[in-house]
């Protein structure tokens, strides 16, 4: 089962194996049709009259199911703009993760501000691994703390916008080579619909 929820307003890809096992949802089904899909979806309301939420849902629930993450979630920029904010996500305990899931904009090197800094995705199949948990933020280590995660932000007009994360419950290569073209898909549309939209709305 899962769920979606909110809260209120307001180096190159760094890589270090895993197969969807039982639990994960959809397992079983051709990820790659999920995965089109979902696409598919998010372009038809990308072609009408469409809320900026109805959007955003509806990439987050295609990551989830599609690549059978355990836990997806889709962070914003503040006002301010110093500030990473969780507001939709989709897994086990989302709206306790939601809560935490937030972090400052600063020179910081952790893994987070180096993906919104940068605009670089970043993989990392083994969060525990020693060159890697020293670039683990203290919040996330006492919140979280996923064995693997993948960061894809979100850029409009060159400024940063949005994060999203994925994880996994156990270590191993979070996101095949293959699919990656796909979640580049879905970050692109998501970047469209901020554009079009704002956040103002959400």
């Amino acid at each position: 089962m899962y769920s979606a929820a909110k809260t209120e307003q307001q180096p190159n890809d760094l890589k270090v194996d895993i197969t969807l096992k039982e639990g994960y949802p959809d397992h079983g089904k051709d990820p790659g049709s999920l995965l089109i899909a979902g696409i598919e979806d998010v372009s038809s309301i990308l072609t009408g009259n469409y809320a900026i939420r109805d959007v955003l849902t509806t990439i987050l629930e295609t990551m989830y199911r599609g690549f059978g993450f355990y836990r997806v979630i889709l962070m914003l920029i503040n006002r301010s703009r110093n500030k990473m904010i969780a507001r939709l996500g989709f897994g086990p305990d989302i709206e306790e993760a939601i809560e935490v899931f937030r972090f400052p904009l600063d020179r910081s090197k952790d893994v987070f501000n180096l993906a919104v800094s940068i605009g670089k995705d970043i993989r990392i199949d083994d969060t525990r691994s020693p060159e890697i948990t020293k670039r683990i933020p203290s919040w996330y280590k006492e919140s979280i703390y996923a064995p693997a995660l993948v960061l894809f932000p979100v850029v409009c007009g060159a400024k940063p916008a949005g994060l999203f994360y994925a994880d996994r419950d156990t270590k191993g290569k979070v996101i095949e080579d293959g699919q990656l073209d796909y979640m580049r898909t879905l970050r692109n549309q998501a970047a469209l619909a901020i554009r079009s939209q704002g956040l103002e709305s959400l």
